[in-house]
């Protein structure tokens, strides 16, 4: 809808051509959408509004126009018509051919089209190349936790093993405690200053088991208990008519087990209820290896 500012007559020129006229108007601020034309008669009328206000002008035909062929182009601000006459034969002039040179709008667009696909083509290559150094990163990250995880589990079997064969050294050093302490004990040989001595050992076995206990290291039960060949290797068997068969009755050697392994199974004595006979017919005592698996 025009405005009802008064209408400015705009610059127009109308050449004539054989097969009609050639009528270019320059609509300064108006876009394509604000011009309105008409045929009224052999007259055309030009109405539009752009930020300049709006225009209006009646090109006066000295032959009867058809709008039906009529041919409107717009560019920069200028309206160029080819309104041919009624019955004419029209000739295609060289500026509307397909040859005739482009406008500068359209070189402008094709250029920026073309800057527009090379760049869009540079973005899906760097896009690619961007998701390859991803998964090659991907791929390095898991090596690498591999790689760790492998060295933690090498680095745990070398401290475990280190650990065990320490252990099994300070279990060799209470085994000799114990069996100074049974001597002394078992031959009356305890003299009043072998005490501080005694007192002395136990201190050290209270502080070696304690770093046992740090390491999880503990001894395996056995007096009282089921012969289990998992944990207990049996050294000797009595019959004794009041504990249940394959009970243990004494530990010559403790064990002990390492984070629920075996550092070293126990050697007790164990009861049999099939104790061979001498000849005599008095049990007779016999020591019984049984293979620990």
């Amino acid at each position: 809808m025009l405005s009802e500012e008064k209408a400015r007559e705009p610059m127009a020129e109308i050449e004539e051509i054989p097969d009609g006229a050639r009528i270019v108007v320059e609509l300064p601020g108006v876009s394509q959408d604000g011009i309105k034309m008409e045929i009224q008669g052999k007259f055309l009328k030009i109405d539009a509004e752009g930020t300049r206000g709006p225009f209006s002008t009646m090109q006066a035909l000295d032959f009867d126009p058809d709008p039906d062929r009529m041919s409107v182009t717009f560019s920069q601000g200028v309206l160029e018509i080819l309104l041919p006459r009624k019955g004419a034969q029209i000739t295609e002039r060289p500026d509307m051919c397909e040859n005739a040179p482009e406008d500068e709008d359209s070189v402008t667009l094709r250029s920026l089209q073309e800057t527009l696909d090379s760049v869009n083509q540079k973005l899906e290559t760097m896009s690619k190349e961007r998701d390859q150094l991803l998964e090659r990163v991907s791929i390095l990250q898991k090596d690498f936790a591999n790689l760790r995880k492998r060295h933690d589990e090498e680095k745990n079997v070398i401290a475990d093993r280190r650990i065990q064969e320490i252990a099994l050294s300070l279990i060799e050093v209470l085994d000799n405690f114990e069996r100074a302490r049974g001597t002394m004990q078992d031959s009356g040989k305890c003299k009043p200053g072998m005490e501080p001595f005694l007192k002395g050992v136990g201190m050290i076995e209270s502080r070696i088991n304690s770093v046992f206990s740090g390491l999880g290291i503990e001894r395996i039960d056995s007096v009282g208990e089921p012969f289990d060949h998992n944990l207990h290797m049996a050294v000797d068997s009595v019959h004794l008519p009041d504990r249940k068969d394959m009970e243990i009755v004494e530990e010559k050697l403790s064990g002990y087990l390492y984070r629920g392994q075996v550092l070293r199974p126990s050697h007790v004595v164990v009861n049999r209820e099939d104790r061979p006979e001498k000849k005599d017919g008095s049990k007779q005592r016999k020591v019984k290896r049984i293979k620990v698996e």
